[in-house]
């Protein structure tokens, strides 16, 4: 699946920035086997395996993966540029207690990052989900899937219906943004059941783009 805009929400990041105009405006603002939770030894989280599959597994992010989270976030950045409110450079400059943060969220209650690893140690997916501050959806976040592993079934249908399971629990339908000019991306989430909600938004990092809102219910 092609890819939608995301940055990690700090303090004065482009889409921060956005989100919190956006919650301003909004009401009431406030496949394979499964398996089971994570578990944590002294001092490291073990990751929970949230399904296996032929050829790899879907699990979320600890803090101990922040040098892969950070390879696959920079390798998403080059791949469609387009596709992310963060620029390469930003993402270069970030600390590594920022990646250790990003990483060490992905299995916090209030977000999930799930990552797709093949049999030899490969990152090739990443979904995140949560409810932004102000917000009273949850949101999809930061899709990536590596070239060769893109399209139906497998990888993406695998790791997208972990994030939908773990968002279903928590809202009535799945948001996201998606730039307009991002045909594929669009394309990609109509199959599955997307529908454009007529809302836009401006996109934050070249003046003139629209950011194209997007729900799928999910009961």
């Amino acid at each position: 699946m092609a890819q939608v805009a995301h940055v990690q929400m700090v303090m004065g990041s482009p889409y921060a920035r956005a989100l919190a105009r956006r919650a301003a405006r909004e009401p009431g603002a406030a496949g394979g086997t499964r398996a089971g939770r994570g578990t944590r030894r002294v001092g490291v989280m073990e990751p929970e395996i949230l399904a296996t599959h032929d050829g790899f597994v879907v699990r979320r992010t600890v803090e101990e993966d922040w040098a892969e989270v950070r390879a696959l976030r920079l390798e998403m950045l080059d791949d469609t540029p387009l596709a992310y409110l963060e620029t390469t450079e930003h993402a270069r400059g970030r600390r590594e207690r920022d990646w250790r943060e990003r990483a060490r969220e992905g299995s916090s209650p209030e977000a999930i990052t799930a990552v797709a690893i093949t049999a030899d140690g490969r990152w090739v997916a990443s979904m995140t989900s949560k409810i932004p501050l102000g917000m009273r959806r949850p949101y999809l976040l930061g899709v990536y899937v590596a070239p060769g592993f893109r399209g139906s079934g497998g990888v993406t249908d695998a790791v997208l219906a972990e994030i939908e399971r773990w968002a279903a629990e928590r809202g009535d339908v799945l948001m996201l943004d998606v730039h307009e000019r991002n045909d594929r991306a669009r394309a990609a989430y109509r199959k599955r059941g997307w529908v454009e909600t007529g809302h836009t938004f401006p996109y934050p990092l070249a003046a003139g783009g629209l950011e194209v809102e997007m729900l799928k219910p999910l009961r």
